[in-house]
């Protein structure tokens, strides 16, 4: 395993990162330092320990979007192949069920793929501007405000509540990643399928790069 690992400067400049709490950037370095080269970590516990952080510095990586981690408490850096590279005969990780779960973006960024079997959307879906008609409001049939309920509208059409699919803390690091003026839009088409994934936070990031792929920033954030 190397010795040497390498870092981007998009991704610890970036505003995700610099409004982390120290502990948690720290974090973020020992675990770099500490990854295969994969960018995989098994021996978490040890990392927290060796430099007196907590499972809430932890926490804020993941939910920033910085790190996944397993059920088997396996974390992987997800910005990994931005600034590490290795040669393509050299078997990167003994991790190799954790590989499997994952998918690298155009960005190089390490993304979960959902436990689902179709991950496919109509091509006929479209991301529309917040002050244009929203197709996939529902409209036909509308009642009268006072009359008006979603619960019920939603039964109808299946999906989920849009507002229950993630933390406040999530959505803002959504915005950190994608356009913030489309992101309801893409939001609301994610969650009339919402019910068939688990770990939205990653699963919307899957659906939103592999078919709205403008609707991500430039760059990395």
């Amino acid at each position: 395993m190397a010795n040497r690992r390498m870092i981007a400067r998009d991704v610890i400049c970036s505003n995700s990162f610099i409004a982390l709490p120290h502990s948690a950037q720290a974090l973020f370095f020992q675990l770099t330092i500490d990854a295969d080269d994969g960018g995989f970590v098994g021996s978490t516990e040890r990392v927290l320990r060796t430099i007196g952080c907590t499972q809430d510095d932890m926490s804020a990586l993941i939910e920033k979007g910085f790190v996944i981690r397993f059920d088997n408490d396996v974390i992987v850096m997800r910005h990994w192949k931005v600034a590490n590279t290795v040669k393509n005969d050299r078997q990167v990780t003994n991790f190799q069920s954790e590989l499997a779960q994952l998918r690298i973006d155009a960005n190089k960024i390490y993304n979960l793929i959902p436990n689902v079997s179709n991950m496919e959307a109509s091509g006929s879906e479209m991301i529309p501007n917040r002050t244009e008609g929203n197709p996939i409001e529902p409209n036909q049939n509308k009642p009268n405000p006072g009359e008006h309920n979603r619960g019920d509208e939603r039964e109808r059409e299946g999906g989920v509540d849009p507002a229950t699919l993630f933390t406040e803390a999530q959505i803002e690091s959504l915005k950190e990643l994608y356009d913030p003026d489309r992101l309801d839009g893409a939001i609301r088409i994610y969650a009339k399928q919402a019910s068939q994934y688990a770990r939205h936070y990653e699963a919307f990031q899957v659906f939103a790069d592999k078919h709205i792929p403008t609707l991500r920033k430039k760059g990395i954030a």
